[in-house]
Order: C-alpha cells, then structure tokens, then sequence
C-alpha cells in the first residue's frame, strides 16, 4: 500500500496525457500538440469545404462518375470520367480496373492537402516527443514499480491459492510450534 501511495501521482499523469478509453494522448497534453491538432482542424474543413465546390461544379457539368468524394494514397480524389481527365486540371492518382474512371485530385486542393499531410507529420512528432517525456517520468520510479509488481504477483499467487482450495473444499494446514506439518486425510490437488 505505501508503495502505491508514493507513485499514485503516476496514474494522474498518464490520466492528464492519455485518454485510456481511446488510446490517444490528449490535446492538451502540450499546448504544442493542442495548436497542431486545432490547425489540423481548420485545414481539413477548409480543405473539406473547397472539395465539395469542386465536386459540385464538376459534377454539374458532367465531367464526375458520381457526386462523391473518395481517398487515394491518402489523398482526397474525385472519380471523373475517364473521357473527361484532360478536362480536370489536378494529379491522376488512380484509373479504375474497368478504365471508365480517373480518380484525380483537383488542383485547387493539392495546397491544402499538402498542408494537411504536413501538420499529420508534425502531430506525429509531437506525440512521440510527449510519450518519450511520459516514459522518462516513469523510468525514475523504475524501482517502485517493479517492486509493486512483484508484490501484486505475490497477491495473485495467494488468491489462486486460496480459489483452489476453496473449490477442492480445502481446509487451511495448521503449523505446529515445532514447524511441523501434520496433514490429515490430505489429497494432492493433480
């Protein structure tokens, strides 16, 4: 118990940097982290809102399959009829297996798309860099907690010990003063 009350303040530390029902680190767990992640927000609904102007303007003049937006390489596509791709100014990610469609992204979002992939990159970093901070902070109470362990170990140990002789129906051996051990009607558990 004394162990635990001295590395306590561990378990609010990875409750303030990691959201255990997501498995993610927190927004908040760097004011770093948390401006990335509210660009990133922006950018994809810039990036979102000038997509669908697209779509609807090509999709008007019949140039797109369906009135869709799609992902390539982790890129955001239209699917534009194959007799169209020249009509579309953009990068050709992908022609379908049938080659009735290119799957372009429009130029007008490739900048946005970029930024995008560059803040993924730099939330990446950020994340690693907190998660190195968090584990340093644990490596100092390396001791305590393997000791924690090892007395969490020994807890188990005598649970299942007492769950088994609790379900053979055992009776606890009592020692005598001499250390002892008078065992009657005993039976080996295998």
């Amino acid at each position: 118990v004394e162990l635990f009350k001295e590395v306590s303040f561990l378990e609010d530390r990875l409750e303030e940097v990691l959201n255990c029902e997501t498995a993610e680190v927190r927004d908040r767990a760097s004011f770093q982290l948390y401006a990335i992640r509210r660009r990133i927000r922006d950018v994809q609904e810039a990036l979102w809102k000038r997509l669908e102007a697209v779509k609807e303007r090509l999709f008007k003049k019949g140039y797109l399959r369906e009135s869709i937006i799609t992902q390539r390489a982790e890129r955001y596509v239209l699917p534009v009829k194959v007799e169209y791709k020249n009509k579309v100014k953009g990068i050709l990610h992908e022609v379908s297996s049938s080659g009735a469609t290119a799957f372009i992204e429009p130029a007008e979002v490739i900048s946005l798309t970029n930024d995008l992939e560059e803040l993924k990159w730099q939330e990446e970093r950020e994340v690693v860099k907190i998660l190195r901070e968090l584990t340093a902070e644990f490596e100092e109470w390396e001791g305590h907690l393997l000791e924690m362990e090892r007395e969490f170990v020994r807890f188990e140990f005598a649970l299942a010990r007492a769950e088994l002789g609790r379900s053979y129906n055992g009776v606890a051996p009592v020692l005598k003063e001499r250390g002892e051990l008078c065992l009657k009607e005993a039976v080996h558990p295998l």
